[in-house]
Formats: C-alpha cells, structure tokens, sequence
C-alpha cells in the first residue's frame, strides 16, 4: 500500500502568521523558499569570510551607485527569503 503526501506551498503572509502563532522564533534557522519552509544550515568561517570578501569588492565596485544588502531578509511576490547578497 502506498501513502500520497501533498506538500504545502506557504505565502509570505502564511509564513508572518505562523510566526505571529509561536510555531516558529526568532531562534529557528529556516527560510521560506519558493513556498517552503526550510532548514538553513549554520553560518561557518569560510562563509562568512567569503561573503565579506564579496561584499567589500561589490562596495569598491559599485560604491554609491546601489545598496548592498548582505543576508538580509527579501520579499519578491508572495514569496521571502534571507538573501546572500542583494542590490537596490
């Protein structure tokens, strides 16, 4: 006998609510990801090293002509996700 599991796709604003609800903190490692809730993993040395590289050589690079944003959270459409590195 097989067992059919449907997987939930969240909004953004289902995502906030749930939050809102308690069900997950400030503390939980996840990120809505096209609808999904997911695990991230923990930030190590090398990547937190590489992405300050990136983010001085994009700051040399574009300087004033763009905000750069590093690892902070973005909404694009119903969907957010912690971005590496964005620009505005």
């Amino acid at each position: 006998m097989s067992v059919q599991i449907e997987k939930r796709v969240f909004t953004t604003d289902e995502y906030h609510r749930i939050s809102e609800a308690g069900i997950l903190s400030e503390g939980d490692r996840v990120e809505l990801i096209e609808g999904e809730v997911v695990r991230m993993s923990p930030i190590g040395k090398y990547h937190a090293a590489c992405v300050n590289r990136l983010n001085a050589i994009l700051h040399r690079k574009v300087g004033g002509l763009a905000i750069i944003s590093v690892q902070n959270p973005i909404r694009i459409g119903d969907f957010r996700n912690h971005s590496r590195i964005s620009f505005c």
